[in-house]
């Protein structure tokens, strides 16, 4: 646990700046990326989700989905 949570905080101590993918401002939907010092593509996401927080987490936990 510990190796996998170290090598995250390095993937997310990346010096580039989040670059817009994707802003519908009217939809409130915001897609941002950026290069980890891995070369890794992150994305960060928000918006909008119709659906309880508990249902995305199971779908998103869920074998057949992944």
């Amino acid at each position: 646990m510990v190796p996998k949570f170290n090598e995250l905080k390095g993937i997310m101590a990346s010096t580039s700046e989040w670059n817009t993918l994707h802003e519908k401002k009217d939809d409130y939907l915001l897609i941002d990326t950026k290069k980890s010092v891995r070369g890794l593509t992150i994305c960060r996401g928000q918006g909008p989700v119709d659906w309880p927080a508990i249902d995305i987490w199971r779908c998103m936990c869920y074998a057949p989905f992944k």
